[in-house]
């Protein structure tokens, strides 16, 4: 499998994953969100495609800091982890 292909996987899976945990009822947290954003991102073939995540990552530290804060140490550490893989992903297609 190439790494388009991979991306395009990836993607299709933390999408569908989403659709699971809503359909579920939710019962996620923003780092189980911020992780499905993450792999999104990490998917992206062209640098527009990352802007969505991007801003959603932005929205989330500038006005739900208090939501991240409130996290358990174990997912503030995954949101931490999942904002700066995201970035690195973006910033590879810069």
């Amino acid at each position: 499998m190439n790494k388009k292909s991979t991306r395009l996987s990836v993607a299709i899976g933390a999408i569908a994953g989403g659709f699971v945990l809503a359909s579920c009822g939710g019962g996620g947290n923003l780092a189980d969100e911020a992780e499905a954003m993450a792999d999104t991102q990490c998917a992206c073939t062209t640098f527009d495609c990352t802007l969505a995540q991007t801003q959603w990552f932005n929205k989330i530290n500038i006005t739900q800091e208090e939501d991240v804060l409130a996290l358990s140490t174990a997912d503030q550490a995954r949101f931490k982890v999942a904002n700066s893989r995201s970035a690195d992903c973006q910033d590879e297609l810069r």
